[in-house]
């Protein structure tokens, strides 16, 4: 079993940047940009625009090994 942790970004719709900027907004998370880090987040997210309201988001993950029958 692990976890991880990684940080995204969320529009004011609540919907995520996605990982493929040519598609447009996602609401599921595991397509959503990801960065390792909060500054990486934040230097990002001073790049957007500045009319619209985003928020960085800590995404918690824990996953564990499963047995196939």
């Amino acid at each position: 079993m692990g976890n991880q942790k990684f940080y995204t970004i969320q529009n004011e719709n609540g919907s995520f940047i996605p990982n493929n900027l040519f598609l447009d907004y996602e609401l599921c998370v595991v397509n959503a940009v990801k960065f390792r880090t909060l500054v990486g987040a934040r230097e990002y997210k001073k790049c957007l625009r500045k009319d619209k309201i985003f928020k960085i988001i800590e995404v918690n993950c824990s996953f564990k090994e499963v047995e196939e029958k």
